[in-house]
């Protein structure tokens, strides 16, 4: 028998029958630096990851072990459970296993480990490993008992305590952390095999070819260099084969990402397809989970997710710098489909003290009332990591698409009309928010001085930030000139219009209209005026799921200018011009119908329009 050694993260895919010849390994979803996860309170721990995946059926267990406290801890057992399930016994609520719990001793390396008397053999339904103990002292490595590494792997880290998680709480979504527990696994021995690990759903137009993203395992010896494939979808059949611009290594379950062209679907709804991967490197595939089912949504329209990061700051605030430099780079980086809110407290921007999310400090953000992170950093806290949050939320499905159109009614009113189009039937109530913000705020009073607590490079040298956040590290403590966008200056119902959606169905574009009136009124918390400069307002719409209050999709408009606006730079020339159909696809020649005109200009700006052709 072979013995190979890998600590990876990701989900294992595994084969389902163990072969003549085998080998063991010994995985954890956890990779790099470890770090310590904890409450800092004296009480109960259970902990565990989950080995979830049609590729773990069939494998056997045949131990595990975790590095944990020398000291300060008791009680310390070792448990494989089908389910986690905490039940109340006594005036506690205890995890309850229903495989094996073995009470095991630490030895002096601090790790606890056990050798199974009789291996599990993992059932399709997957199985949770974990283990449990109690804090009797509180010490540095007690405050924090829970050794993690990272990793961004689902099913890496959950974890339940008496007192501060009194229920099973999955950490390794929200803080891209798992657990360092690891696990010796007997799979087969090949040394060229590769399984399929996961085929995300992805939607297509009707009679147009799409592509579908495979993430294949490596399951050999050897790094994977090529793949053929074959496919079946509808009555249609094709194979090709693919070099792999960067080799999958050769470590159990490292993964890759290919790219597989499938052809034009002509009927409208999911459509079931299943790919194969046949060979690898040029060798026949081994592999019992080369072959994995897919569907593919197949819609009249495919929309555009753009998700919205709400932001939480002040002048005050001196880590809300961060937050600043963030928006500015994501704006430059996505000018057409980033969005953002950003709702300032206490100084002369703001205009409200109660907000659609709730949070414990400044700075903070909301990636579609979805995420809570920090603006700069992220759930990851590594540099600009929230530029991933936000990408990753926008690869997620829309049920909708959204566009949104604005014109001054009069000198002190805008109308804003947001046109929605349903890709599905809804299956849950929709409403429509509106919000008016304002690019460019500025002033010379102290209240518009902004904190800054990276001074002089006090939290860490320019060079380790994107370069937005420069004019903090190599600034003051007190920051003047600077011009905040995205700020919001006037909204509707924040969490949705009731009835804004009534009557909505699925491929019918449906309009509603809202306005925004008095704006030269519109007082700030201090009962001061609170728009700047009319020509540098911008329209939002957001569309929300009301049953779960996320944000689902949305849209801006560019500055809405108008023969009533004051301030309006008469010397910007038109430099394109795009149409789009209400549903938001850019048409190059429209005709015979309502769509949406924008014009851009040489001074940076886009003004939108309704026309009828």
């Amino acid at each position: 028998m072979n013995i190979r050694k890998f600590a990876l993260a990701g989900i294992g895919c595994l084969t389902a029958v163990i072969p003549a010849f085998s080998a063991d390994i010994e995985f954890s979803y956890a990779e790099g630096d470890t770090s310590r996860f904890g409450t800092k309170k004296t009480e109960n721990y259970d902990v565990a990851i989950r080995l979830f995946d049609p590729g773990f059926t069939g494998n056997t267990i045949k131990g595990f072990s975790v590095p944990v406290c020398t000291e300060g801890i008791s009680n310390v057992r070792l448990w494989l459970s089908t389910e986690l399930k905490i039940e109340t016994v006594g005036d506690k609520r205890v995890n309850v296993v229903d495989i094996v719990e073995v009470p095991v001793t630490v030895g002096e390396d601090g790790i606890a480990s056990v050798e199974l008397e009789t291996p599990y053999v993992i059932t399709d339904g997957g199985v949770y490993v974990g283990y449990s103990f109690d804090i009797d002292e509180l010490t540095d490595a007690t405050m924090y008992p829970v050794m993690t590494g990272a990793g961004s792997n689902p099913d890496g880290l959950y974890m339940h305590t008496e007192r501060t998680y009194r229920k099973w709480v999955d950490f390794a979504s929200d803080f891209q952390l798992c657990s360092c527990l690891t696990v010796n696994l007997e799979t087969p021995d090949y040394e060229n095999a590769a399984g399929i690990s996961d085929m995300p759903l992805v939607r297509a137009m009707i009679g147009e070819p799409f592509t579908q993203s495979v993430v294949i395992a490596n399951h050999g010896t050897q790094p994977i260099n090529s793949i053929d494939y074959s496919y079946i979808i509808e009555d249609k059949t094709g194979d090709g084969s693919i070099v792999l611009d960067v080799p999958v290594p050769a470590q159990y379950n490292s993964k890759g990402t290919v790219e597989i062209p499938m052809p034009a679907v002509g009927s409208q709804g999911q459509v079931d397809f299943t790919i194969t991967v046949t060979k690898v490197n040029g060798i026949d595939n081994p592999d019992l989970t080369a072959s994995a089912n897919g569907i593919v949504n197949v819609l009249s329209v495919v929309p555009i997710h753009r998700a919205v990061m709400e932001e939480y700051t002040g002048t005050w605030c001196g880590f809300c710098v961060r937050g600043f430099a963030a928006m500015e780079a994501l704006n430059d980086l996505y000018p057409q489909d980033f969005i953002a809110l950003a709702y300032h407290n206490k100084d002369p921007m703001a205009i409200m003290s109660s907000y659609p999310n709730s949070f414990d400090g400044f700075p903070y953000s909301f990636i579609d009332r979805t995420i809570g992170c920090d603006p700069y950093f992220g759930t990851s806290g590594s540099n600009f990591g929230i530029q991933k949050v936000w990408l990753t939320r926008c690869e997620s499905l829309a049920p909708a698409a959204v566009n949104v159109t604005a014109d001054w009614d009069n000198d002190d009113t805008i109308k804003v009309s947001a046109v929605t189009t349903f890709i599905e039937v809804p299956q849950s109530a929709y409403a429509l928010a509106y919000y008016l913000v304002e690019d460019d705020m500025h002033g010379d009073s102290k209240n518009w001085l902004q904190s800054n607590y990276y001074a002089n490079g006090s939290n860490g040298s320019a060079d380790k930030f994107i370069p937005e956040m420069r004019q903090f590290v190599e600034g003051e403590s007190y920051v003047a000139g600077l011009k905040f966008d995205d700020v919001v200056v006037m909204t509707s119902n924040m969490r949705g219009i009731e009835g804004s959606l009534d009557g909505v169905e699925m491929d019918v574009p449906f309009e509603h209209e809202y306005s925004f009136e008095a704006i030269s009124e519109a007082l700030n918390v201090y009962g001061n005026p609170v728009v700047q400069d009319k020509s540098k307002l911008r329209a939002v719409v957001l569309l929300l799921d009301t049953a779960t209050g996320q944000i689902v999709n949305a849209a801006k408009t560019g500055y809405i200018y108008g023969a009533s606006v004051e301030n309006v730079d008469g010397s910007a020339e038109v430099t394109g011009i795009e149409y789009y159909d209400m549903t938001g696809l850019r048409c190059l020649n429209p005709s015979d119908g309502i769509f949406i005109r924008l014009t851009r200009m040489s001074d940076g700006s886009v003004r939108t329009s309704k026309v009828v052709f």
